[in-house]
C-alpha cells in the first residue's frame, strides 16, 4: 500500500505541472526512507527532469542511482545524454565509455559517443565510433550521415559521397542527405 501512496504523490506532482524537483528535500527524504525501490523512483525523477530540460538535476539523480547500482549501462548512457545536453561533451564521452564497457553490443552508445567526439573535433575517434555503430546496426542512417559530414570537413569528398549514398539508400526521404551529397558532388566536379 505504501508504494501506491508514493506513486500517487509522484503522479500528482507530475500531472499537476508542479515540478517534482521543487519538492522540499525533507519530502524526498521521507519518500526515500519509506521506499525500497529507490532506484526506480530516482530513475523516474531523472527521466522527468530530462523532459523539462533540467539536465543538471537529472545528472544528480543518475549519480545517486549509480552509487546504488554501478552495473547498469543505461544509467551511464542516460547520464551521458544529459551531460551532452548541457554541453559537457568530455563528461558525456566518459559516461558513454562506461556504458560501452558494460554493454559493448548497443550501437546507440557508440553513435552518441561518436557525436560527442565529432562536436569536440576529435574526428578519428568519431569515425571509429560511427563505424562501430554501423557494424552493430548496418541500417544506421544517422551514422552514415555523420561520417559523411566528417569526411566533408576533412575534404575527403569521395568517402563523403559514399557515406551520403548509403544514407540515401537507407532513408530516401531525408532531404539533408541529398543536400549534403549535392555539395560533395560539386566539390568533386560531378554534375550528374
Amino acid at each position: 500500500m505504501k508504494y501506491l501512496y508514493i506513486y500517487i504523490f509522484l503522479a500528482i506532482n507530475v500531472y499537476s505541472n508542479a515540478q517534482v524537483n521543487s519538492a522540499p528535500d525533507s519530502t524526498w527524504g521521507m519518500i526515500v526512507k519509506s521506499e525500497t525501490k529507490l532506484t526506480e523512483i530516482l530513475f523516474n525523477r531523472a527521466r522527468y527532469r530530462e523532459s523539462i530540460n533540467d539536465y543538471y538535476g537529472a545528472v544528480e539523480d543518475y549519480n545517486s542511482i549509480i552509487k546504488l547500482d554501478s552495473s547498469n549501462s543505461i544509467l551511464y548512457y542516460n547520464r551521458g545524454v544529459s551531460k551532452a545536453a548541457y554541453q559537457d561533451f568530455e563528461g558525456a564521452i566518459i559516461d558513454y565509455s562506461k556504458a560501452i564497457k558494460l554493454n559493448p553490443n548497443d550501437g546507440n552508445y557508440f553513435y552518441n559517443r561518436g557525436v560527442a567526439y565529432r562536436i569536440i573535433e576529435k574526428f578519428d575517434s568519431a569515425i571509429s565510433n560511427f563505424n562501430y555503430a554501423i557494424k552493430l546496426n548496418p541500417k544506421d542512417k544517422s551514422s552514415y550521415n555523420n561520417l559523411g559530414n566528417i569526411n566533408m570537413i576533412l575534404n575527403d569528398y569521395l568517402n563523403a559521397k559514399i557515406c551520403f549514398d548509403k544514407a540515401i539508400e537507407l532513408a530516401p526521404n531525408d532531404a539533408k542527405n541529398y543536400t549534403n551529397r549535392g555539395i560533395v558532388k560539386c566539390e568533386l566536379n560531378d554534375y550528374t
